[in-house]
């Protein structure tokens, strides 16, 4: 038997779409945010978008990584100042 896993060519392009904005993302070139709650699901966002509302998701219940992540950052930059 043969398990060789397909060759995957390298011009191929992964491209999703930013639940909020609706723009293109470029999976291979740009970074994705993915924002999970409960009783809604997951959100997909583009870099942009997550920027510009990850505070305003965060406070509405929304959690994922990179929401953690930046949370703690404002955590040490508050205990710092």
């Amino acid at each position: 038997m043969n398990h060789e896993e397909p060759i995957q060519d390298n011009n191929d392009i992964d491209m999703e779409i930013c639940d909020e904005c609706a723009g293109e993302i470029n999976c291979n070139k740009e970074n994705i945010y993915i924002l999970t709650k409960e009783e809604e699901g997951d959100k997909l966002w583009c870099q942009c978008c997550f920027e510009e509302l990850w505070k305003e998701y965060s406070n509405n219940g929304w959690t994922g990584d990179d929401i953690e992540y930046y949370l703690e950052l404002e955590k040490e930059e508050n205990e710092t100042s």
